[in-house]
This record gives structure tokens, sequence and C-alpha cells, in this order.
């Protein structure tokens, strides 16, 4: 892990890597923070690629805690674009059983949960 702090010592960033490519397994892989302590942004890396099956991979938010922006990513491949194919984030994965195709670069454990939730 690489901490960066602000000149005030409070802290900046936290960064998780993996043989040198962002990677967590366990949350989110880039922390950074408000000066105020609050988190300003958070990305789900692994294995150097934006990913995260359960929500959103990049996540923003106002200094007050409230979330800004949220982008979901599986393996590296953008899901916010289906958004003019589908009515709503719950039919992303429905999309993608029906296009099978977007998912043909994921790793199998990836693919066997992804198959699971759309079935």
């Amino acid at each position: 892990m690489v901490e960066k702090y602000y000149p005030s010592g409070k802290i900046y960033s936290k960064t998780y890597y993996l043989y040198g490519n962002l990677c967590s397994f366990y949350g989110p892989a880039y922390i950074e923070y408000f000066e105020s302590g609050n988190i300003k942004y958070e990305a789900y890396y692994i294995h150097g690629k934006r990913h995260r099956i359960y929500g959103p991979a990049v996540i923003s938010y106002y200094n007050s805690g409230e979330i800004f922006a949220e982008i979901y990513w599986i393996n590296d491949f953008c899901l916010q674009s289906f958004e003019k194919y589908c009515s709503s984030k719950e039919k992303i994965f429905e999309y993608i059983r029906i296009y099978p195709e977007y998912i043909k670069e994921l790793n199998y454990s990836t693919q066997r949960v992804l198959h699971k939730l759309i079935q």
C-alpha cells in the first residue's frame, strides 16, 4: 500500500498494488480523500483493470459524503454506456446475458459469478 499526504499531514490517498498493478480483492484499490478526511473518490481494480461485479467500480463523492457520480466497470469494460439500451442499471446483466460476447474476456471465476447473477 502506498499512502500520500496533504502538506497538513492529513491523508490524501491510499493505493493498493499487486505485482505493480492496481489491485485489491477486499475493497477499493485507490482511495482519495478530501482534506476534511471524507472520501472524495474510490476505484476498484483487479490486476490493473477497473472491475467490480456487485456495484460501481468508480465512485466520486461530494465533501458532504453524498455520491456525486458512479460508473460501472467489469474487466475494464465500461457498463455506463449500456444505460442507453437498458431502462435501469439492474437490467445491465440482462443485456450481457443476451449479448454474451461482452463477457468473453472475463476470467473464469468472474464469468461464473455473472452467470449466477443473470440466471
